[in-house]
Parts: structure tokens; C-alpha cells; sequence
């Protein structure tokens, strides 16, 4: 039983769980693993299996049909469909899987935290060979955004991590705001933050002597800042998530991001201080909450100062407002 068929049988597993499925068990038969679990009291059997061609959830032993349409009306991985033609059986092959041509041998680049006031901004790069990018859309990769499970972000960011050459670009608030206060210019800062995340990548790769055809950057900017940046075919894409290096590092920028936060809250907890992620009112009343116990000066190294809503905090607690 190989690593992809462990996040594969893992994935399913995490799914039926949020279903509502209790008393989970597993237990390993010829090519596979059959998983049985209980909905209310009606028991149900899965058999994943697995072959040198792909893998196969076998939906037969299924009678209810309240069971298949959690299935068949709940949007699942791929993966998990159930194809009525074959017997209640799903089955998808690494080899059958579509993919755009332009995302293998790619390096894709995407950035969170761009329009968060607390924390860094994180600019992460993965590549991508056919390979690794038909078994990421095996796996359920995509935009970070439609990932609701923590469990499953994890998961992803760790598969992702261990099998991709990666590279993640954290521009710490005290670094940002020096650059801000030097070039005036977000956009200026995430391309300096792609091109870094980018290039330690590209070292990896030419390093491994890996075939590398083209670069995607999730567009941030009507500007082109890469142009001669790298000698290898550039595209910048709105949406970039859409190619699946862009969305694979979308997951690694995210992950990361969450990881930071909860340290971050741990130093606060004691005051009843806890940021979240974005540009929550919230945040604006843990902000101002902070202020109670911290000094104004501490932001250099917490916020983004350029963003009005610290300004307003700041003026609201009549302390003076930060120079850099």
C-alpha cells in the first residue's frame, strides 16, 4: 500500500466522517482496504482499492440509496464519484486523469495575507512535473479558498511538501513596513516576494536537473514585474489557481499562514487577545484590546501600518501614530 493510496483511503475516510458516518473501522483486504462505518444504524461497507493503473472506490455493497445520494448530491473529490454505469463503482486512473498541458514541468506562485492587517504576507512557489500534477488532482489539490476542513488542509500541505520542491516567502510586518515605507507600493512587494519564492524553487529543480517548461503566477497587477525575470516562458493568470502548481501553493502559503496565527494567538491568549485571518471586525476589536496591553510601538512588528483601520485604532486610543 503506497503514500498516495494512504492519503487517498484517508481523504475518503475524513469525508464519510463529515457525512455524519460513526463507529469507523478498517480493515485491509486483497489489493485494498475495506472501511465500514455506521449512519444512524444502518451499516455500510466501501472497498478502496488500489493497482499499478489507479485507484477504485466500489460503492456495490451499498443498498440504501440514501446513502448513495450523499454521495451523488454533496460536492466530493473526483475521487469519489459513483459511476452508475459501472456497477455503483468509481474509478479513476493516474494516467486518465485530465490535465491543462501548460501546468506539467511549472512552477506555480501564490501569496496570502496581501490583504490582512495582522501578520506577514506569505508568498509561496511549488513545482510540478505530469506526474505530481496528475496525482495532486487525484488527492482533491485546488484553491486553498474552497478547502473548509482543517484536517484536509493539513493533509494536502503535508503530501505537497514531502513530494514537491517548494519554497515559502514570509515577509514578516517589521520587514514589510520598512519595504512599504520604501517603495510605496504593495504590488512592488508581492513581486519581489514571488520572484524569491520562485527562484529558490527553480535552484531545486536545476539542481535535480528536472525538466522545467514555463512559470505561473497567480496575477496580482495589470504591470508586468517579470518580464526577463527568468529564462523560461512566464504566464500570469487571474485566477491562477485554476493550473494546479498555483493552487498546490496556494495550500502551502495558506497552511503556513494558519500555522503562524495560532503561535501568534498563544503569546496573546492570556489577555484575551486572539487575530484571525482576513479583515474581520473581529480583528479590529482584538486590535484595539491588544492596545490595552501592549504599546502602540509593538504594531511595527504585529500589523501592516499602512492599512487605515490600524491608523483609526490607533487615533481612537489617542496615542500618537508610528513612524518608522
Amino acid at each position: 500500500m503506497d503514500d498516495h493510496f494512504e492519503i487517498y483511503k484517508n481523504l475518503f475516510i475524513k469525508q464519510i466522517k463529515e457525512f455524519g458516518f460513526k463507529e469507523i473501522s478498517e480493515n485491509e483486504i486483497s489489493y485494498g482496504v475495506q472501511i465500514v462505518g455506521y449512519y444512524g444504524v444502518e451499516k455500510s461497507i466501501f472497498r478502496l482499492y488500489y493497482s499499478k493503473k489507479g485507484f477504485k472506490t466500489d460503492f456495490s455493497q451499498i443498498k440504501s440509496q440514501k446513502i448513495l445520494d450523499l454521495f451523488e448530491k454533496k460536492e466530493v473529490p473526483q475521487l469519489f464519484e459513483i459511476d452508475k454505469t459501472q456497477n455503483k463503482n468509481s474509478k479513476i486512473k493516474i494516467e486518465d486523469v485530465e490535465g491543462v498541458k501548460e501546468e506539467f514541468f511549472s512552477i506555480g506562485s501564490d501569496e496570502t495575507g496581501k490583504g490582512d492587517m495582522i501578520g506577514p504576507l506569505f508568498t509561496a512557489a511549488v513545482y510540478v512535473d505530469e506526474s505530481l500534477a496528475k496525482t495532486f488532482r487525484v488527492l482533491g489539490v485546488r484553491d486553498s479558498k474552497e478547502i473548509t476542513s482543517q484536517t484536509e488542509l493539513k493533509e494536502l500541505y503535508t503530501y505537497i511538501t514531502e513530494n514537491a520542491p517548494y519554497s515559502i516567502q514570509i515577509i514578516e510586518p517589521s520587514k514589510y513596513n520598512k519595504m512599504y515605507e520604501k517603495v510605496k507600493n504593495i504590488n512592488l512587494i508581492l513581486a519581489w516576494s514571488h520572484k524569491e519564492a520562485i527562484h529558490e524553487v527553480l535552484k531545486t529543480v536545476e539542481a535535480q536537473k528536472k525538466e522545467i517548461k514555463r512559470v505561473i503566477i497567480d496575477k496580482f497587477s495589470t504591470i508586468d514585474y517579470f518580464k526577463k525575470e527568468f529564462n523560461t516562458e512566464i504566464m500570469q493568470i487571474s485566477k491562477g489557481e485554476y493550473y494546479i502548481s498555483v493552487a498546490a501553493a496556494s495550500i502551502v502559503a495558506r497552511y503556513t499562514q494558519l500555522e503562524y496565527l495560532k503561535k501568534l494567538n498563544a503569546k496573546f491568549k492570556k489577555n484575551g487577545v486572539e487575530f484571525s485571518v482576513g479583515m474581520s471586525p473581529k480583528n479590529s476589536k482584538m486590535l484595539d484590546k491588544y492596545l490595552d496591553f501592549y504599546s502602540v510601538e509593538s504594531l511595527f512588528y504585529l500589523t501592516k501600518l499602512h492599512f487605515k483601520t490600524v491608523d483609526e485604532i490607533v487615533t481612537k486610543k489617542n496615542k500618537k501614530n508610528i513612524t518608522i
